[in-house]
């Protein structure tokens, strides 16, 4: 079984599209951001949106976003799709935080 390559295209300087095929071990993701997820029940558990960039070779390829737990050093780290895919909730998790949170909300001081 072969793995299959991504194919990702961009715009150079000369608004010319090109094509490139990467191999996802070549990718790196680079976050660039953390935002407040916007759900007071993420924010109690602490959890952000981080924002990253991936990147092949200093060209981004696209921007892509998760749902995580917040640490400092996030900013300015470089990972591989597979660890950031690791550092990412799931979404029966967030559901599960989520509906945690409204059957006890009352309980919750700010």
């Amino acid at each position: 079984m072969f793995i299959k390559k991504k194919t990702y295209s961009y715009t150079d300087n000369f608004g010319k599209r090109h094509k490139i095929k990467v191999s996802p071990e070549d990718i790196v993701c680079v976050p660039y951001a953390t935002a407040d997820t916007g759900r007071k029940p993420l924010r109690i558990q602490n959890l952000c949106k981080l924002m990253y960039w991936e990147t092949y070779n200093s060209v981004n390829l696209r921007s892509m976003s998760i749902i995580c737990p917040y640490k400092d050093n996030l900013v300015g780290s470089k990972f591989t799709q597979d660890e950031i895919l690791n550092m990412a909730i799931s979404n029966d998790t967030l559901q599960s935080i989520i509906d945690d949170f409204k059957t006890h909300e009352g309980e919750y001081s700010w």
